[in-house]
């Protein structure tokens, strides 16, 4: 709901560097980063996967430009021994 009302966020493009223990997202509006402990669980459907970072928070990876290294670095940080994550 809140990006249908906020064109901010519309057409809004995102490079998104995966590191060891965090990743960055840099975009027009600036960066953020974020440690892979912060994310509270992973869903994935059949277009994206998506890093809950809290109850209305997520973000969003779509399937289409992940290679098959990626996306089981994703995975991968979903059950990594020193996160909070959990699948849903």
């Amino acid at each position: 709901m809140f990006y249908r009302k906020n064109p901010l966020y519309h057409d809004l493009k995102q490079r998104i560097c995966f590191y060891d223990n965090y990743l960055e997202i840099f975009s027009k509006r600036g960066k953020i980063t974020h440690e892979y402990t912060e994310f509270r669980g992973l869903l994935e459907d059949r277009k994206g996967l998506y890093l809950i970072l809290g109850r209305n928070t997520a973000l969003a990876i779509d399937k289409k430009v992940c290679d098959d290294e990626l996306y089981q670095f994703i995975r991968s940080v979903a059950v990594h021994p020193f996160s909070r994550l959990k699948r849903f």
